[in-house]
């Protein structure tokens, strides 16, 4: 935008300077009297390219306090998701193919007794001398299959028992990996450390493969969504295909003043039990967006939390599990699922919705902000061009154009954008409006 502006302005003033060359053409033609019109005639059209430049410098002026606007918030964005990786009570790891530690969060710099910094060290070398081979053998398997390309034959990625060497000791520990997509610099493997209990890890400790997998081709075509409204909608359908027993979802979104919006809902079904929730102002939904933590009911018609939903005539029984959607903010709503059956979710599942959810609310907020971004452009824009209209057609500067557009949409209660788009595209003058103003 600032690039076509300034060409703009570079025209304008080619533009100002034939006009300037043709008047000094003009200082000694025999014929004083036309030379005195064409003379008047090029004052004019001067005067005029002058006021465009001034509204062209204004229209900089703002693209680049919007520019800087939005460069501040996306340095926040990034401060916050690494704040959000850096501060997880569970202790992560970030590595390459081969091992060598690119990132860790401060959990993992704690359990490995070693600083939080970034590492050249490799992963193998953290573990206890018995135990490097089956950390190899890992690396291998995620090397292997990074080369494969049939994703939905690959065997799932186990986790693996070891001892991490740290200070004379050992510390019993369960290290499981998951794959992430190439970036510009590395391929990256997402590592998580578990302190061991005793007794052997269970096998459904962590996703398989295939989970992993279709949480990522859920999400990328949730990032693919058009606009916010698409987005929602392939949020709830995900959710309703990914979280195991669910039979439908619904996306709750919070707003002003503590109310909640439906998003998207998966089916009829879940719309409605959503709803009645809503109502109530109580249920899992409610507390989920309230409170930002996950919560699951194995009945919601018998569920003493929630009286008011319960007294409800055309309450629905059955399972629900709401995991909150968390954006840099704080929370922004919450992917509610549902099934008919009783105790259909357990802590596999409670796992599952708020790992998906989590993934999904940062696609959200991103593109929301996006798209708010983009709006107070256009408006900007809008505004803008109106000033510049009020300019030419009342001889007034940028400010007082401003201000008055400021008035005139104070004085009806209508947007300042749609005074501004009422100037520009069907050439209403904003006195008019004040003549049907209501009165104060």
């Amino acid at each position: 935008m600032t690039t076509e502006s300034s060409s703009d302005l570079e025209q304008l003033l080619r533009e100002f300077r034939r006009h300037h060359d043709r008047l000094r053409s003009l200082a000694g033609p025999p014929d004083m009297q036309a030379v005195a019109s064409s003379t008047d005639d090029l004052i004019r059209e001067i005067d005029l390219i002058g006021e465009q430049l001034l509204v062209a410098d204004e229209e900089l002026r703002v693209q680049s306090e919007e520019l800087a606007s939005a460069h501040s918030t996306l340095t926040d964005i990034l401060t916050a998701y690494e704040q959000l990786f850096m501060d997880a009570p569970v202790p992560y790891l970030q590595t390459d193919l081969d091992g060598v530690i690119l990132r860790k969060n401060r959990a993992a710099g704690r359990i490995a007794d070693a600083s939080a910094a970034g590492s050249s060290r490799t992963l193998a070398g953290l573990f206890a001398l018995a135990d490097r081979p089956a950390v190899r053998d890992l690396l291998s398997h995620i090397r292997l299959s990074f080369a494969s390309t049939a994703l939905t034959r690959l065997p799932d990625i186990r986790p693996v028992e070891a001892s991490l060497q740290q200070a004379g000791r050992s510390v019993p520990v369960v290290l499981s990996a998951q794959l992430m997509l190439p970036t510009a610099a590395a391929t990256l493997v997402h590592w998580e450390l578990r302190p061991r209990t005793a007794g052997p890890v269970a096998v459904g400790s962590a996703p398989s493969v295939t989970t992993v997998v279709s949480m990522a081709a859920a999400l990328q075509k949730i990032a693919s969504a058009a606009d916010l409204a698409s987005m929602a909608d392939r949020i709830a359908a995900a959710g309703s295909s990914l979280v195991p027993n669910a039979s439908g979802c619904a996306l709750v979104l919070r707003r002003a003043r503590d109310r909640t919006k439906i998003a998207s809902a998966s089916d009829a079904r879940a719309r409605h039990i959503t709803d009645l929730q809503r109502s109530a102002q109580q249920g899992p939904a409610f507390d989920a967006v309230q409170t930002g933590v996950v919560v699951r009911t194995d009945s919601l018609c018998d569920d003493r939390r929630w009286p008011r939903l319960m007294a409800r005539e055309s309450k629905v029984c059955g399972s629900a599990l709401a995991a909150p959607l968390i954006g840099p903010r704080g929370p922004l709503g919450a992917l509610v699922c549902y099934s008919p059956a009783t105790a259909a979710f357990g802590i596999e599942e409670e796992s599952l919705a708020a790992s998906f959810a989590g993934q999904a609310a940062l696609l959200y907020s991103a593109r929301e902000l996006e798209h708010n971004l983009r709006a107070g452009m256009e408006t900007r824009e809008h505004i803008g061009q109106a000033v510049g209209v009020l300019m030419e057609r009342h001889r007034l500067s940028s400010k007082q154009a401003f201000d008055l557009l400021v008035y005139v949409s104070q004085r009806t209660h209508r947007k300042l954008r749609d005074i501004a788009l009422c100037v520009t595209e069907t050439g209403e003058d904003p006195h008019e409006f004040l003549k049907t103003a209501p009165l104060a």
